[in-house]
């Protein structure tokens, strides 16, 4: 599965009477201070239905905050957020949601079930109704969810600090990659030994840079992957990167910007994020790979301005860099990180096939 490219890093949602000018203020603020894309309603018009923007912006957000406090079912606006953030979720399992509870626990959910049916019950349709009741049963069995009094001792701050570094981890994930076991299919050991072969030959600037090219479905992200599962331990981890779905992801909205913070993130965790224009973004990444041994796969490149916006060039890598770029094809896409080898994935040999059975 590709990656998706959000709009928004985390969604809000809280009951604005109970929380917007005390906890829910500073936890924007928090966040806002860790560089994190925050969204949350204060700008956006209440019509009869759900606002546009806001259904809108659910939907380009990767998590989903939901505050609880003791109002938030009397609201039927908070309710449609957390019936349209947990359809997200069902489709897209990129998208989470992080309960944070202030002066209620998360049992209390059942008893909201009851507060939607006494204030809510004649207003809206019974469907209408299920489907919110059906939220808050689903939440109310999320096993993450994050307590003033339980795991913060009443702390309100302690509580900040535990929702923004949990935000920052599940943020800095290494993108999930849906590959086989390299162990389980058949061929691909020798072939990632012939490619580390390949990055480990010498070099005038001490730089490998290998480039796997061939048809889809010859197994060039699998070798690409279990290449770089092999090396990786040889390098810093804050200087080795795995990106997927570059093509993808280049030409989804906002793809440009989702690559950029991805390397960062995963180049440098604990680097600030925040990029106000690709040009910015190409200088960030150039300033933090520059003179540093970096492991780099570049996974489904077929555009060389792919490479220019990551900022990935030769002249800026330290000795000891190896890189690896998959593409489709063996044309001069890649040429702008002037390849040392090519390696097209051959078929399986006799000896090999022979496993299969």
């Amino acid at each position: 599965m590709s990656q998706t490219s959000f709009r928004y890093e985390v969604f809000l949602s809280f009951r604005g009477s109970d929380t917007r000018n005390t906890f829910t203020s500073h936890l924007y603020e928090a966040l806002k201070r860790h560089n994190v894309e925050v969204f949350h309603d204060t700008s956006l018009p209440r019509g009869q239905h759900i606002a546009t923007q806001l259904s809108e912006a659910i939907k380009e957000s990767k998590i989903y905050v939901v505050v609880f406090s003791t109002h938030y079912a009397h609201s039927r606006w908070c309710l449609e957020e957390i019936s349209q953030m947990m359809s997200c979720v069902h489709m897209n399992d990129q998208q989470v949601v992080l309960p944070v509870f202030l002066d209620v626990r998360q049992s209390d959910l059942r008893s909201f079930e009851e507060l939607i049916i006494a204030n809510h019950g004649i207003k809206f349709d019974q469907e209408t109704v299920q489907k919110w009741r059906k939220a808050l049963q689903e939440v109310a069995e999320l096993p993450d969810g994050l307590h003033l009094q339980d795991d913060a001792d009443g702390n309100e701050k302690e509580l900040l600090d535990q929702i923004v570094e949990n935000i920052r981890k599940k943020l800095h994930e290494q993108p999930s990659v849906n590959l086989p076991d390299p162990h389980h299919v058949f061929g691909i050991e020798s072939q990632v030994q012939e490619v580390v072969s390949l990055l480990n030959e010498p070099s005038d600037d001490g730089i490998r840079v290998v480039v796997i090219s061939g048809p889809a479905g010859t197994g060039k992200t699998q070798i690409a992957k279990a290449t770089f599962d092999h090396l990786h331990i040889d390098f810093k981890n804050q200087h080795s990167c795995f990106l997927p779905d570059v093509k993808t992801t280049f030409g989804e909205i906002n793809g440009k910007f989702s690559l950029q913070k991805r390397l960062i993130s995963n180049l440098v965790p604990n680097e600030e994020r925040r990029i106000d224009n690709y040009h910015q973004g190409i200088g960030k990444i150039e300033r933090m790979i520059k003179n540093q041994k970096v492991l780099l796969v570049l996974d489904d490149v077929d555009n060389e301005e792919q490479l220019k916006i990551l900022g990935v060039n030769r002249a800026v890598l330290g000795r000891g860099s190896k890189i690896i770029v998959t593409t489709r094809d063996g044309s001069t896409a890649v040429d702008l990180l002037k390849p040392d080898a090519r390696y097209e994935p051959r078929l399986l040999d006799e000896n090999e096939s022979l496993e299969v059975f």
